[in-house]
Order: C-alpha cells, then structure tokens, then sequence
C-alpha cells in the first residue's frame, strides 16, 4: 500500500536542514523593503554552490502540469489515502498559491509505503523581477530520513 502525508513545516525547523536554512537566508538577505527578490539576486554561482541542484518554475510560461517537481517526481503518481489526488496535483496546487499570493512554502512530505516510508522537506521561494507579481519560484526538497528513520522523525516533526 502507498500512502502520502503531507504537512506543514514550521520556519523554525529549517534550522535543522541546513540545504533549505542557507538557501531561504540566502532569498531573505536579498529582499528589500518587503519585496520580493528577482531570479537574478539569488541565482548566482555563489547561491549554487551552496545549496546544489534546484528546480526554477517560470510561472509566466509554461503550464501547471509541467511544473517540476524535483526529487519528487516518481512520486507525482501517488495517490492520497484520504482524498483522491495524487501527490503531483497536490504539489502543483501549492505552487499555484505561491504563485498567486507570492508566499513561502515549506513543507514535510512523507511517501512510500509502509515498509519504506521516506520523509522529504519542501520548500518554495517565490521571485519576481518587479518585487511583486512572481513569475519564478524556486524549489528545493530534501530526503530527510529513508526508511525505519521516516517514522521517527515525522514524530518528531509533528508531534
């Protein structure tokens, strides 16, 4: 049996992830006045050497179904216990709502199945060249814990 979990990731446990903390510093230190900063402000050698590969989403132009997922793409299909959704339309929906309101997302994503559940953590930095219609988001995911681990560090995630 699959099974999807998804939840909010509290700001406070990026700390804990140092991929996804140095990375929203990074969106954070180049914000001015509120604004949002541009692609070109945050996507230098510097940004990506520090954090590694990253998936961009221009918003402006392609369609939502074609919106990367990054690491999370085997497991786009994967369809909710609980609702009938799969995990990739669920996904795409919250970068949808990036997009529109131009708020950071981050998240905790279990999947698998029971004898091999693996917990992720998900982040989204919208960007826009004018500070405030996002036409880009940045999207990072970390495999936190594979495994028996999974369990155990969604307890202590959740709980």
């Amino acid at each position: 049996m699959r099974w999807i979990e998804k939840r909010p990731l509290p700001k406070y446990l990026l700390g804990a992830n140092a991929r996804l903390d140095v990375a929203f510093r990074y969106w954070s230190d180049k914000r001015q006045g509120g604004l949002l900063p541009a692609r070109a402000d945050v996507d230098t050698p510097a940004f990506r050497m520090l954090i590694g590969p990253c998936d961009w989403i221009d918003v402006r132009q392609s369609e939502r179904e074609s919106w990367p997922l990054g690491p999370l793409l085997p497991y786009a299909g994967f369809i909710g216990a609980r609702i009938d959704t799969s995990l990739g339309e669920l996904l795409r929906s919250d970068l949808a709502t990036v997009a529109f309101t131009g708020a950071t997302l981050f998240q905790s994503i279990t999947i698998g199945s029971v004898d091999r559940p693996e917990l992720h953590h998900m982040m989204a930095l919208p960007h826009a060249d004018d500070g405030r219609r996002v036409g880009e988001i940045l999207l990072l995911a970390n495999l936190v814990a594979p495994v028996s681990e999974a369990s155990e560090c969604r307890a202590a995630v959740t709980g």
